[in-house]
């Protein structure tokens, strides 16, 4: 089960990247267990991380790069093995650092971007 997470992400940074521009307008699968939604109010990150409980998870923003860091540690015959990931990406100027959220339940790690208010979907009434 284990081994799962690093080949999970292997591809992650290409399809990544690829969601925060302006084309995106539905869910999209980033792989067969990843997940961007895009709201009018945030992109939500969902993925996959059998077995590893928050506490071995770190995420972190540094000047716009979301940082994503994550390891597990299993005992085996030949004696403890641990598998990390670590992945980033740059986010849009659109997304409010600030208030960005994440938590891990049930193997899956969640990520709210909010978006700033200039950015999010505004409905303009069409008066007659």
């Amino acid at each position: 089960m284990y081994n799962l997470i690093p080949r999970e992400f292997d591809n992650f940074d290409k399809y990544f990247n690829s969601f925060f521009t302006p084309a995106l307008a539905r869910n999209t699968p980033i792989d067969r267990s990843s997940l961007v939604k895009n709201t009018d109010d945030e992109y939500l990150v969902v993925m996959e991380i059998p077995g590893v409980p928050s506490k071995n998870v770190e995420i972190n923003v540094d000047n716009r790069v979301l940082k994503i860091k994550a390891f597990v540690t299993k005992e085996e015959t030949n004696g403890l093995i641990e598998k990390n990931f670590e992945r980033s990406w740059t986010l849009p100027t659109g997304v409010s650092v600030d208030d960005i959220s994440a938590h891990v339940e049930n193997g899956l790690l969640s990520i709210k971007l909010p978006k700033k208010e200039e950015h999010r979907v505004k409905m303009i009434t069409v008066s007659t």
